[in-house]
């Protein structure tokens, strides 16, 4: 691996801790996005309770009012009529409004259908019967008119405390979000009432296309976390897993003693939860990575020219001094402490030195080749033969003298060859031309 590529490394590497932090932190921010988009959504589904609770407050008064005035319950049904149609003239939340007897029959009305009302199997009048307090229905469709109503009921009590009738309003849903439309949303938020059975009474969506599409008035709800929560009579926070559910419920019940306790659900997608915390996340990434790239680009730039060429320019002064020129120098700035100059100027005081050394040597050498032709000079001028042998006898030096002698220049052989090569023996005892060699010593 290369200089540059090492320099790189170590940027990416002291990097990598950096980006994990941001990640880190980056968890920390969705979780405390997530958190603070709860409490809002719980908050605003506790205010919708609040105004929709006022509602039902006025809607058990004029009930409460009305079983509460004999003359009215006892009154004829001409005057009985003329009394809540002009109740419903002045109250336009109110779809109907009037009495029935305790059979569940058509009392007194403010609008009758084309036939007879008979209650006995409507929700309403049986529980207002049973619990003999006000109570609150389910969604209906009122055949008649074909509006969607959410009846409310409160049992007319005689003297001696037996029933006499049920007197009821049935409320309108566009007055159910009139109350819930005064809670102010976050953007893409939502806020939905349901009546006991998951049924949608009304809705009200702050620039949240998919809400409003969805959760219809009148629909089922389908959502199994939702749906579990109003069958085990819950209230809070559900935060479902954003791939299988993308949104953030919060729950709250209103009147959840009673058994048609209506649920305020506020709901928010992850994706608009979270929308700016991963956005500040993905700058925070993006600022990251230029300054990786502008840290990666300085460390190529800053070990090209501060590292890598210089080292090159080392290796390259090095080679030729290597090859045998000791002329070769570093270019070094004038008045310069970088520490490139400071190795600069150490590697040209170490070729300087062994430039002098050289020169010694050659003069050296110079010198001792003076002396060795003077040497040979003066051999070559004696008229004495001179042999010089080393101890194994070979020759070491013949001038020209002991050459002409010896007619050889002794290259190739020993003091062993002389009887040879002289022709010089011993005499023998019965031949004085003898055999024998002469002993080199």
């Amino acid at each position: 691996m290369g200089l540059r590529a090492r320099l790189v490394s170590l940027v990416v590497v002291a990097l990598f801790p950096i980006f994990l932090l941001a990640l880190y932190t980056s968890k920390g921010a969705q979780d405390n996005a997530l958190s603070l988009t709860e409490d809002n959504l719980q908050a605003a589904a506790k205010l919708g309770a609040a105004n929709l609770d006022k509602m039902l407050e006025g809607v058990e008064q004029l009930l409460t009012a009305i079983t509460g005035a004999p003359d009215l319950v006892s009154a004829d049904r001409a005057r009985c009529e003329r009394y809540f149609t002009g109740l419903r003239g002045l109250h336009p939340a109110y779809v109907n409004v009037g009495m029935l007897t305790k059979d569940g029959r058509q009392n007194c009305l403010a609008v009758y259908g084309t036939a007879p009302l008979d209650a006995n199997d409507r929700l309403y009048f049986r529980e207002a019967i049973d619990t003999r307090r006000f109570g609150i229905s389910e969604y209906i469709v009122v055949h008649t008119t074909g509006k969607a109503t959410l009846p409310t009921s409160q049992p007319i009590l005689g003297k001696d405390g037996v029933i006499i009738g049920v007197t009821y309003a049935s409320i309108t849903m566009e007055a159910i979000e009139a109350a819930i439309s005064q809670v102010q949303l976050a953007e893409g938020a939502a806020i939905t009432v349901l009546d006991r059975n998951g049924t949608v009474l009304a809705r009200h969506a702050n620039n949240n296309d998919r809400a409003v599409a969805s959760w219809r008035p009148g629909e089922r709800l389908h959502e199994p976390d939702v749906l579990a929560a109003l069958k085990e009579k819950r209230s809070g926070v559900l935060r479902g897993d954003e791939k299988s559910d993308p949104h953030i419920h919060a729950l709250t019940r209103l009147r959840p003693d009673e058994p048609g306790a209506l649920t305020i659900v506020t709901r928010l997608p992850h994706a608009i939860a979270l929308r700016h915390t991963r956005q500040a996340i993905y700058l925070q990434l993006e600022v990251l990575s230029i300054v990786s790239l502008l840290g990666i680009a300085a460390a190529w730039f800053a070990g090209n020219r501060y590292i890598v060429k210089p080292a090159s320019r080392l290796l390259d002064m090095a080679n030729l001094i290597a090859g045998g020129d000791l002329g070769a120098r570093m270019q070094v700035s004038k008045g310069s402490r970088s520490e490139r100059s400071r190795l600069g100027l150490a590697f040209n005081t170490m070729v300087e030195a062994m430039q002098t050394r050289q020169d010694e040597l050659d003069q050296s050498l110079t010198t001792s080749r003076c002396k060795q032709d003077l040497f040979e000079s003066v051999l070559e001028s004696m008229v004495e033969a001179i042999v010089v042998v080393d101890a194994e006898g070979r020759f070491l030096l013949l001038n020209l003298p002991a050459q002409r002698i010896l007619g050889t220049n002794g290259a190739d052989k020993r003091v062993q060859d002389w009887p040879e090569v002289m022709e010089c023996y011993e005499a023998d005892d019965d031949n004085i031309e003898g055999k024998t060699p002469i002993p080199a010593e």
